[in-house]
């Protein structure tokens, strides 16, 4: 089945305070890697930004040897403490519109983060107040602290796939750092 349509949406910090990588996948090779994003005061997208990244083929480990293609683009020259629009995409699908919120630079500011661990799939019943308050909240990143989905390559990935679905409101309007616990080993 052909799908060129951008799934699992998820953001991550950069190395300075002015960059933010998106990253996504399709289930198909799509010629271009595109974020489109324009800051939230420009309601009408007059200023639209347009990067650029690339793709590389993944092949999962499980029987199937599933092939999927990670798209990662780095946002750069973002301005602090700013609210960006964005999609991502190519001429062969695009995702919904989502936003995102730079993080401050200097030392004068706290940030707020949202920490937690083992999150499973079948029994991820804190998923949906995690959505709502990183919605209604000004959090500056999610901390995952190990043990995604139990386990994110069971069933060809499959319980990945889940998992990243479920994450997407999260993970595609905060940077969701990830650290690995016990069930990453995959």
């Amino acid at each position: 089945m052909y799908d060129p349509q951008p799934q699992h949406v998820h953001l991550s910090l950069g190395s300075k305070p002015s960059e933010m990588m998106v990253t996504w996948l399709t289930t198909n090779c799509t010629p271009q890697s595109i974020v489109e994003y324009w800051s939230e005061i420009d309601v009408y997208a007059l200023n639209m930004t347009m990067t650029e990244g690339k793709s590389e083929l993944f092949i999962d480990g499980g029987s199937e040897k599933r092939e999927m293609y990670i798209h990662r683009v780095l946002l750069t020259d973002l301005k602090p403490g700013c609210t960006y629009l964005y999609h991502v995409g190519s001429d062969y699908g695009w995702s919904e519109i989502f936003w995102l919120r730079t993080i401050q630079e200097g030392v004068n500011w706290s940030p707020k983060f949202v920490v937690y661990g083992d999150l499973g799939v079948v029994n991820g019943e804190s998923i949906p107040r995690l959505q709502h308050e990183i919605q209604q909240s000004d959090y500056d990143a999610v901390l995952h602290v190990g043990d995604m989905a139990y386990d994110l390559h069971t069933d060809n990935a499959r319980v990945g796939d889940e998992f990243m679905k479920q994450i997407q409101p999260i993970a595609a309007y905060l940077p969701y750092q990830t650290v690995v616990g016990n069930h990453e080993y995959a």
